[in-house]
């Protein structure tokens, strides 16, 4: 599961309301999910750990699997 299906989910079928849910913004949320920041700061994975009600592994697994798509 990448990022975006992870957003979706947790109930956010936009960005934005994914930036609100998670605490931060959406430009953060839209370079997450094109894979653009493969190595995102710890805390941020738990912001997205929180907001999305799931474990940090999850995140961290999603992140893998966005940033894997990417570079395929």
């Amino acid at each position: 599961m990448n990022l975006k299906q992870l957003r979706e989910q947790a109930g956010c079928s936009t960005q934005e309301a994914a930036a609100s849910r998670v605490g931060v913004n959406q430009t953060t949320i839209s370079k997450l999910e094109s894979g653009d920041v493969p190595s995102p700061r710890l805390d941020t994975l738990q912001k997205l750990a929180t907001g999305y009600g799931v474990e940090l592994s999850v995140v961290i697994e999603a992140v893998r699997e966005t940033v894997s798509e990417k570079a395929a």
